[in-house]
Parts: C-alpha cells; sequence; structure tokens
C-alpha cells in the first residue's frame, strides 16, 4: 500500500511530491520490521528529503524519528537518539502532534541498551501500571512496559499484562 501511495504522489517525470514523505518513512518502517536495513534506510533519508523540500519542521523531525529504531539497528545509536530527541523537541514547540509516541521510541531504544533506570522514569511518566486496561492508542507503550516489568523479574504482571494485551488485539483485529 505505502507503493501504492507513492505513486499517486509521483509525477510522469518521476519526481515524487514532498508531501509523500511520511508515507515513504512509514516504507522504511516496513522494510525495518523485515531486517532490510539498507533499504529501511535509504527510505527513512529520502523520507527526510521530501520532507526537507516542504520546509516545515515537523515533517523533518517525524522522518527523523521514524528512522530512529532503523539507525539503532545499524550501530547508529547516538544519531538515532538525537533524532528522537529532536523530534521531540520539535513536536513539543509546535504541538503538532502528541510526542508520546517519540518517547515510547526512545524508551524502546534504551531498553535495548539496558537501561532500565531510563525506561522506569518512562514508564513512571506515562502513567503505566500493570492493572491498566489495554488501549488502543496506548498498546505499544503497554507491550513496552510488559517487557520492562519481565526484566525487572516481575514475571506474573509482565505475564498478565500480556495476556490481557493478546486478548484486546484478537477481540479487536
Amino acid at each position: 500500500f505505502c507503493e501504492e501511495a507513492i505513486a499517486r504522489y509521483t509525477d510522469a517525470a518521476g519526481h515524487i511530491s514532498p508531501l509523500a514523505g511520511l508515507v515513504m518513512s512509514r516504507l522504511g518502517m516496513m522494510h525495518y520490521e523485515a531486517n532490510d536495513l539498507e533499504r529501511a534506510q535509504a527510505c527513512h533519508e529520502r523520507s527526510t528529503e521530501l520532507g526537507g523540500q516542504l520546509g516545515v519542521s515537523t515533517f523533518d523531525a517525524f522522518g527523523e524519528a521514524l528512522g530512529a529504531p532503523t539507525r539503532f539497528a545499524r550501530g547508529e545509536t547516538e544519531a538515532a537518539l538525537d533524532a528522537l530527541q529532536r523530534a521531540h523537541r520539535v513536536t513539543v514547540q509546535t504541538g503538532f502532534s502528541d510526542p508520546t509516541w517519540i518517547l515510547t521510541y526512545e524508551a524502546a531504544l534504551r531498553f535495548r541498551q539496558g537501561d532500565l533506570p531510563f525506561v522506569r522514569r518512562w514508564a513512571e511518566a506515562a502513567g503505566l501500571a500493570p492493572g491498566e486496561p489495554p488501549s488502543y492508542m496506548r498498546l505499544d507503550l503497554q507491550l513496552l512496559y510488559a517487557h520492562l516489568l519481565g526484566a525487572e523479574g516481575r514475571l506474573d504482571e509482565a505475564g498478565e499484562l500480556i495476556a490481557r494485551l493478546e486478548a484486546y488485539t484478537a477481540e479487536h483485529a
């Protein structure tokens, strides 16, 4: 679907509209999930380039934030974290979007680094609790929180939360 959307925003000369930048970054995320990091990085770089043509810092920031997991997986840890922190600042300054998803990306990368104190602070700031009912808008947060609970040795709470998330997603699929 991403490629179809990009094709719709491509003119006869092959020029992609800057508006397709976020779709390009989503395509990069798909390549990341498929562990095709080179294609993912190329999509994210193209997304940032397209966003830059719009001259809107929010689009640049979103593109960079969406590309952060790819950069992290390629060993560019500081660049990934810097991109997330820039995106968070722009999001807070502009009020264009809820910055929670950017903080969740950063917490996920910090979790992979083993920085459990950072992730614990993130979870507390997000108001996460083991008994919280699943919510569509918080699924990513709640899943990362379940990983944190497991890493902290709170296996029963982690298992119960994962079971609730699984039931919720099966019910709403």
